[in-house]
């Protein structure tokens, strides 16, 4: 850190759910809507099938999105002598609450 930033807080952000298990969670529970109202006994097993592994994706998307990254953000306060030109070099900011900044360090390329 920057001398003049006090760190108030610091913590890993959570993982994002997965899009491709979104896109699954989706899938399944559309064939599964239709197939529950279908007419005989193999189409409503495909259904509650299709139904059960979309409660399934949808139970390991939450866990994953539950795990920290290894991404850091910070909370802190800023003092007047810091040079903002150097800050924003180093630091991208999240959002802005009063005195209070969210900032997480910009990844090197």
């Amino acid at each position: 850190m920057l001398n003049g930033i006090e760190v108030l807080n610091e913590y890993f952000i959570c993982k994002e759910f997965p899009w491709w298990l979104l896109t699954l969670v989706l899938i399944f529970l559309i064939v599964g809507v239709f197939c529950i109202f279908g007419d005989n006994f193999k189409t409503k097993l495909v259904g509650i099938l299709s139904s059960t592994i979309c409660l399934i994706c949808l139970v390991c998307g939450i866990i994953i999105a539950n795990q920290p990254s290894d991404i850091k953000q910070y909370q802190v306060t800023i003092s007047d002598h810091v040079s903002m030109v150097e800050f924003n070099e180093r630091y991208d900011v999240i959002k802005v609450e009063g005195k209070i900044w969210t900032i997480r360090e910009k990844e090197s390329d």
